[in-house]
């Protein structure tokens, strides 16, 4: 409970640099600081990215800590489940990210901001949305505020919001509903 998780493919457009600078942020103000643990793979043996190398590596340190690429299902619960949060800074239009939906197996809220998917899965119950603005700062400061805030969401809601709008048995009875409606057209 003392860090905020990121888990996914550590390129640019997935915002890592925003929410590092959103913890950097909240860490000024708190009386109680808390890390970054970032979980992903990052491409820095490849010619094409230098986004490792030249934005996120230089700010590992004190409350900034990469744990690797996580592998396996009890890792990756325990990853999320032992998170204050889980961010997602995506500055692109998300087209969903299941790791949101883990997050919320796991009982761990999520702030997110507002691209993409990322509303549709985020509500007030389960984390907390935020609105991306015009310049990094805003967004900065908006991710930061939504840090401070997170204890207001229940770790018991999330599981029960996983448990209503996404579980294996909710998805599945909706499928056969629709091929139902389709066949007896």
């Amino acid at each position: 409970d003392d860090y905020v998780a990121f888990l996914g493919r550590i390129v640019q457009p997935k915002g890592l640099h925003i929410a590092i600078e959103a913890i950097k942020k909240h860490n000024q103000t708190s009386l109680k600081p808390l890390k970054l643990k970032i979980a992903g793979k990052h491409y820095a043996d490849t010619s094409s990215d230098d986004y490792w190398q030249t934005t996120i590596e230089p700010e590992i340190g004190e409350h900034i800590e990469y744990v690797g690429f996580i592998k396996g299902d009890r890792a990756r619960n325990d990853f999320l489940g032992n998170a204050k949060a889980l961010i997602i800074p995506s500055l692109f239009d998300e087209p969903f990210g299941m790791v949101m939906i883990e997050s919320l197996a796991s009982g761990t809220p999520i702030i997110g901001l507002d691209s993409g998917a990322i509303p549709e899965v985020i509500t007030d119950k389960n984390g907390i949305l935020v609105k991306k603005e015009d310049s990094d700062a805003g967004t900065i400061q908006n991710l930061s505020d939504a840090i401070g805030s997170i204890y207001i969401i229940s770790r018991i809601d999330c599981r029960v919001d996983f448990e209503q709008r996404f579980s294996a048995d909710r998805m599945c009875e909706e499928h056969a509903a629709i091929y139902r409606k389709l066949i007896t057209k």
